[in-house]
């Protein structure tokens, strides 16, 4: 990657790092993304340690097994989820405030509790799909 890409990677960053923390501080709804959670890996072939998630038709793997966070994702034929989250691998970050982080998002898939004590949502950004989780407080 050219050295100016860089710099203006970084500089985006720091862009919403201060977004967060104004955003914090002045009490509007918390970070829009706070930190990398996993990166969705979509497959054909099965994995080991997999778990099936019904309702999705899906199969997928603990992000938390491997040191770099990649979860797995196998889809059953009649998989209800989008073909983009089903074809192109997506980021997926933790919100404080979900309901904030998709206001002005294009949303892809809408919010649902797949799991006790987690709200999740996708958005499309740049043609790439982006899950977004908010985890109760406790």
């Amino acid at each position: 990657m050219p050295k100016n890409r860089f710099k203006r990677s970084k500089g985006r960053i720091r862009a919403l790092r201060r977004l967060n923390a104004r955003r914090k501080a002045d009490g509007t709804g918390g970070a829009l993304t706070n930190e990398y959670h996993h990166l969705g890996m979509p497959t054909t072939r099965p994995k080991l340690g997999e778990t099936h998630l019904e309702e999705y038709k899906a199969f997928c793997t603990d992000h938390e097994r491997n040191l770099f966070g990649i979860q797995w994702m196998r889809f059953e034929p009649d998989c209800p989820l989008p073909g983009l989250v089903k074809k192109v691998p997506h980021l997926a970050f933790e919100v404080d405030n979900l309901a904030r982080a998709l206001e002005g998002q294009e949303i892809l898939i809408e919010p649902s509790s797949p799991s006790q004590g987690v709200l999740v949502a996708f958005v499309v950004c740049d043609g790439v799909p982006v899950e977004l989780l908010e985890f109760s407080k406790k």
